[in-house]
Protein backbone atom coordinates (compact mmCIF):
# COMPACT_ATOMS: atom_id res chain seq x y z
CA UNK A 1 0.00 0.00 0.00
CA UNK A 2 1.31 3.42 -0.90
CA UNK A 3 0.94 6.48 1.31
CA UNK A 4 -1.56 7.98 -1.13
CA UNK A 5 -3.67 4.79 -1.04
CA UNK A 6 -3.54 4.81 2.77
CA UNK A 7 -4.72 8.44 2.90
CA UNK A 8 -7.53 7.65 0.48
CA UNK A 9 -8.73 4.64 2.47
CA UNK A 10 -8.51 6.55 5.77
CA UNK A 11 -10.64 9.37 4.38
CA UNK A 12 -13.33 6.83 3.43
CA UNK A 13 -13.43 5.25 6.89
CA UNK A 14 -16.73 6.01 8.70
CA UNK A 15 -14.98 6.88 11.99
CA UNK A 16 -12.56 9.35 10.40
CA UNK A 17 -13.30 12.98 11.32
CA UNK A 18 -13.40 15.49 8.45
CA UNK A 19 -9.71 16.18 7.85
CA UNK A 20 -7.39 16.71 4.95
CA UNK A 21 -4.62 14.19 4.33
CA UNK A 22 -1.75 14.58 1.88
CA UNK A 23 0.96 12.10 0.95
CA UNK A 24 4.00 13.84 -0.47
CA UNK A 25 6.64 12.25 -2.67
CA UNK A 26 10.13 11.85 -1.24
CA UNK A 27 12.24 13.54 -2.35
CA UNK A 28 9.84 15.83 -4.15
CA UNK A 29 10.47 17.08 -7.65
CA UNK A 30 9.79 20.51 -9.13
CA UNK A 31 6.28 19.50 -10.25
CA UNK A 32 5.37 18.68 -6.63
CA UNK A 33 6.57 22.01 -5.18
CA UNK A 34 3.12 23.66 -5.21
CA UNK A 35 1.50 20.64 -3.52
CA UNK A 36 4.25 20.56 -0.89
CA UNK A 37 3.94 24.29 -0.17
CA UNK A 38 0.14 24.05 0.16
CA UNK A 39 0.35 20.96 2.38
CA UNK A 40 2.90 22.63 4.66
CA UNK A 41 0.75 25.76 5.02
CA UNK A 42 -2.22 23.63 6.13
CA UNK A 43 -0.38 21.00 8.17
CA UNK A 44 -1.17 20.29 11.80
CA UNK A 45 0.73 17.00 11.77
CA UNK A 46 3.80 16.20 9.69
CA UNK A 47 4.82 12.53 9.62
CA UNK A 48 8.15 11.40 8.19
CA UNK A 49 7.64 7.77 7.22
CA UNK A 50 10.70 6.93 5.15
CA UNK A 51 13.92 5.22 6.14
CA UNK A 52 15.87 7.81 4.12
CA UNK A 53 17.25 9.53 7.20
CA UNK A 54 18.89 6.46 8.70
CA UNK A 55 22.37 5.14 8.12
CA UNK A 56 23.71 5.58 4.60
CA UNK A 57 20.96 7.93 3.44
CA UNK A 58 21.31 10.53 6.19
CA UNK A 59 23.33 13.06 4.17
CA UNK A 60 21.03 12.79 1.15
CA UNK A 61 17.95 13.04 3.40
CA UNK A 62 19.33 16.16 5.04
CA UNK A 63 19.85 17.81 1.65
CA UNK A 64 16.29 16.92 0.58
CA UNK A 65 14.85 18.11 3.90
CA UNK A 66 16.48 21.52 3.44
CA UNK A 67 14.39 22.02 0.28
CA UNK A 68 11.11 21.78 2.19
CA UNK A 69 9.19 25.00 3.03
CA UNK A 70 9.66 24.69 6.81
CA UNK A 71 8.85 28.36 7.40
CA UNK A 72 5.33 27.72 6.03
CA UNK A 73 4.53 25.44 8.97
CA UNK A 74 2.76 26.73 12.04
CA UNK A 75 4.73 26.41 15.29
CA UNK A 76 1.67 24.43 16.44
CA UNK A 77 2.44 21.69 13.89
CA UNK A 78 3.47 18.39 15.48
CA UNK A 79 6.31 16.59 13.69
CA UNK A 80 6.66 12.82 14.01
CA UNK A 81 9.50 10.70 12.66
CA UNK A 82 8.64 7.01 12.50
CA UNK A 83 12.31 6.00 12.24
CA UNK A 84 13.96 4.54 15.33
CA UNK A 85 17.38 6.03 15.96
CA UNK A 86 19.69 6.51 18.96
CA UNK A 87 20.37 10.09 17.92
CA UNK A 88 18.17 12.69 16.28
CA UNK A 89 17.48 11.92 12.65
CA UNK A 90 17.90 14.76 10.15
CA UNK A 91 14.09 15.14 10.13
CA UNK A 92 13.89 15.41 13.93
CA UNK A 93 16.79 17.86 14.04
CA UNK A 94 15.37 20.06 11.28
CA UNK A 95 11.84 20.06 12.74
CA UNK A 96 13.20 21.04 16.16
CA UNK A 97 15.38 23.72 14.56
CA UNK A 98 12.19 25.23 13.10
CA UNK A 99 10.49 25.29 16.50
CA UNK A 100 8.14 22.36 16.00
CA UNK A 101 7.13 19.94 18.72
CA UNK A 102 8.84 16.69 17.71
CA UNK A 103 8.29 13.03 18.51
CA UNK A 104 10.77 10.45 17.31
CA UNK A 105 10.14 6.81 16.45
CA UNK A 106 10.90 5.58 19.97
CA UNK A 107 7.26 6.02 21.01
CA UNK A 108 6.08 3.93 18.08
CA UNK A 109 8.72 1.28 18.79
CA UNK A 110 7.56 1.06 22.41
CA UNK A 111 3.91 0.79 21.32
CA UNK A 112 4.76 -1.93 18.79
CA UNK A 113 6.73 -3.81 21.43
CA UNK A 114 3.86 -3.52 23.92
CA UNK A 115 1.33 -4.79 21.37
CA UNK A 116 3.59 -7.71 20.47
CA UNK A 117 4.20 -8.56 24.13
CA UNK A 118 0.45 -8.61 24.83
CA UNK A 119 -0.34 -10.74 21.78
CA UNK A 120 2.38 -13.29 22.53
CA UNK A 121 1.87 -13.55 26.29
CA UNK A 122 -1.81 -12.71 26.71
CA UNK A 123 -0.81 -10.29 29.48
CA UNK A 124 -0.76 -6.52 29.68
CA UNK A 125 2.63 -5.16 28.66
CA UNK A 126 4.79 -3.32 31.24
CA UNK A 127 4.88 -0.18 29.09
CA UNK A 128 6.67 2.01 31.64
CA UNK A 129 9.45 -0.58 32.04
CA UNK A 130 9.70 -0.94 28.28
CA UNK A 131 10.02 2.83 27.78
CA UNK A 132 12.72 3.01 30.49
CA UNK A 133 14.67 0.21 28.81
CA UNK A 134 14.33 1.91 25.43
CA UNK A 135 15.62 5.19 26.87
CA UNK A 136 18.77 3.41 28.08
Amino acid sequence: TTARELCSSLLQHPDMPPVSLAALAWPHGPKDAVDVARAFEEAHLLIHATSASTRDGAAEAERALRTLPWSSLSVMTQAVDLAYARTATPFVAMAAQHGLSVTDGACMLAAQGAASFSRWTGREAPVAVMKQALAK
